[in-house]
């Protein structure tokens, strides 16, 4: 039989920052009573944490970012479209022209397997951000001249420049009008893998707490009492809200103040 952490103590899943806050609270009192091996645990615990709010901001922003591109970013990605699509035209036709085997065949066929070998739907569909990015490195490689993947010179072959240079220039544009995504988004499923740890963390150290001062005399009670209390006022917290079904909060991770959670479906309380 496996019996976890989480089956011998039966706490919420605590929003991150009132994790971190509780932590926080619990390592100000693990120096105080001067004890290494919580702190050590409580410090590795923290520093996970950070990272779980790390990746909770990059994915808000990201998301307020989706939201946010600017009016004219619509027919922009309109026009950036239409001038990929007649750019890898173009290549095709120089192919069925003058066949594959032909100088110039051959250029248009170099250019299309390096550069559009996932053809044109797969780049014109991609949301807003992802579409920038990749037409942009596109742009790079059409126009670079150095290197065994610059293509620079079969453009110049085929006389196309000007229609990657309305490319990039249409592209540079479009980035104007658009609200960028965070390169450290994270995924909701990595986010939950974070959240999942360091619950995980937070068990364990009231394992160790529980080690350190198992006994029921007064000492060892008020030791552990002063360890745990920073946890279980937000555990009673979760409980109360999720008692009179009202809508979950978060704190901030410094002040302990409520925060609204950003999430709806994060935010929604059951009863148990």
């Amino acid at each position: 039989m496996h019996v976890s952490f989480s089956d011998i103590f039966n706490l919420y899943q605590f929003p991150s920052g009132r994790l971190a806050f509780a932590l926080d609270k619990c390592l100000v009192e693990a120096k105080a009573l001067e004890l290494p091996e919580l702190i050590q645990r409580l410090e590795s615990a923290i520093a996970h944490q950070d990272l779980t709010l790390d990746a909770e901001i990059a994915r808000d922003s990201a998301r307020l970012a989706k939201s946010q591109h600017g009016p004219a970013a619509k027919a922009l990605d309109a026009r950036v479209d239409s001038a990929f699509s007649a750019l890898h035209d173009s290549l095709q036709a120089q192919i069925r022209m003058f066949g594959a085997d032909s100088e110039p065949g051959r250029h248009a066929s170099t250019i299309i397997n390096q550069s559009f070998r996932s053809g044109v739907h797969a780049i014109t569909q991609l949301p807003f951000v992802e579409q920038h990015e990749r037409v942009s490195r596109i742009v790079i490689q059409l126009q670079d001249s150095d290197g065994e993947t610059g293509l620079a010179k079969n453009i110049a072959a085929l006389g196309l420049g000007p229609m990657v240079n309305q490319l990039g220039a249409l592209n540079e544009d479009y980035g104007k009008h658009l609200q960028l995504a965070s390169p450290e988004q994270l995924e909701s499923s990595t986010i939950e893998s974070l959240r999942s740890q360091g619950q995980l963390h937070l068990l364990q150290v009231i394992a160790v707490i529980v080690g350190l001062f198992p006994d029921g005399d007064e000492d060892s009670t008020q030791r552990r009492n002063r360890l745990l209390t920073p946890i279980f006022e937000q555990q009673q917290a979760l409980r109360d809200a999720r008692r009179r079904r009202r809508r979950l909060t978060d704190v901030d991770p410094e002040t302990g103040a409520d925060i609204e959670i950003a999430d709806e479906a994060e935010a929604v309380a059951d009863i148990d």
